[in-house]
């Protein structure tokens, strides 16, 4: 294999890193919120939110020269997976044990 590349793949390997990263600290944020609305007898999915947020995506992506379809089903993954984890007791109850409260 090349030294190109071998460099080109390093490179994607940090982006997928980085991805990865962001994917983390979303999914943080969403037992958070899942937990809040949990509290306060909130519903999990708001459709209209979920909306605005796919649209906004697509604009952004069309900007930057991204297949706004390809790129709307990812997020549509990421929001379900988001949809998930809010709605998953065992996040809530690890949730609590980290800061401390029951």
């Amino acid at each position: 294999m090349s030294k190109e590349i071998q460099n080109f793949r390093k490179k994607f390997d940090n982006l997928d890193t980085q991805i990865l990263n962001l994917l983390n600290k979303r999914n943080q944020l969403s037992k958070e919120i899942g937990e809040y609305k949990n509290k306060n007898n909130l519903s999990v999915q708001d459709k209209k939110r979920e909306k605005q947020i796919l649209a906004t995506i697509q604009e952004k992506a069309e900007k930057n020269n991204l297949d706004k379809k390809y790129i709307k089903q990812i997020f549509k993954a990421v929001l379900r997976s988001s949809r998930k984890i809010q709605k998953d007791k065992k996040w809530q109850i690890m949730y609590h044990s980290m800061i401390g409260k029951s």
